[in-house]
Order: C-alpha cells, then structure tokens, then sequence
C-alpha cells in the first residue's frame, strides 16, 4: 500500500495499520437518506446551535415514517 504524507508516515512509525474498506453501494442507504430531511426541519425552525436540535429530538424523530426507519 502507497501511504502519503508526513502524517501517514508519522502514524505508521507510531503502529498504527491502514486498512482498505470495501467500496461502497452507490445506494444511498437510510442513515444518508435522513440527514437532508432532519436538517432542513432544523433550518426550518431556525436550531442555531448544538442545544436546541438535542431539544428536538423527539420532534425530529417524528419526521420519519415507520417504514423509513
């Protein structure tokens, strides 16, 4: 395997291993599929900071039908 950098080369003399993932699905799968839709409701009621979509949660959830989850 070609590693690159400084940090690469730091890390390996550190024991850390590089592993290669397999490709992935060129689905989108459903954890990819519910972050447009629960950020937009978040832009939408205006969470501007971390507190307030942790408030939300729950509405959050609600956004999302049975057979989605």
């Amino acid at each position: 395997m070609i590693m690159v950098g400084s940090a690469a080369r730091v890390l390996k003399d550190h024991g850390f291993r590089f592993l290669v993932l397999p490709a992935c699905s060129a689905d989108p799968n459903s954890i990819e599929m519910a972050f447009p839709k629960s950020t937009a409701h978040l832009r939408r009621i205006g969470a501007r900071n971390f507190d307030y979509p942790v408030a939300r949660i729950e509405e959050i959830c609600g956004l999302f039908s049975p057979g989605e989850c």
